[in-house]
This record gives C-alpha cells, structure tokens and sequence, in this order.
C-alpha cells in the first residue's frame, strides 16, 4: 500500500523490529515513538521516530486500512511473485 506517490529513497535503512519500546509525549506538538528488535542477548533500540502529533494520529486510519489488506493476502513464494499480490 503507498502512502505518498514516487517517495526518493536514497538507500534509507532497513530495519528488523520486535515491537514498541515506548511512546512518549516530547513536546505539545510532537511524539517519540522508540522500537526495539529482541535477539538472544537482549533487547535493543533499532530507531527512534519523531512525530508531529497531529501528523502521528492521522497516520492512524491509514495503518489499519493497510492490516486490514494484508491479512487478507497471501505470502508471496518469492520476494517478487506478484501473482499473489493484492492490487489496489
């Protein structure tokens, strides 16, 4: 599911991550959202992400659109079989 058309990624990272660590309230405007990836030796921050809060809230409705969408595909056998792939 795009959220914007034709983003530039300039090589950003990827990241494998667990879950949330903490959400915080930083500021009136803004939120932190720290997330973490859980390995043998423990648990270990991946990123923080900044947020404008209002910006954080309405990427709310779209996230849940975008599970509801992917709960109802299939895994893809490769990483670019597009036969099982939902268009939208």
């Amino acid at each position: 599911m795009d959220f914007i058309a034709d983003p530039i990624d300039n090589g950003a990272p990827e990241y494998a991550v667990t879950g949330i660590a903490t959400i915080e309230r930083i500021s009136p405007g803004q939120v932190r959202i720290t997330k973490y990836t859980h390995r043998k030796d423990g648990d270990f921050v991946t990123h923080h992400e900044v947020w404008d809060w209002q910006l954080f809230l309405r990427s709310l409705t779209p996230c849940e659109e975008a599970v509801r969408i992917l709960e109802r595909m299939g895994t893809p056998a490769l990483p670019n079989d597009d036969r099982r792939r939902e268009k939208h």
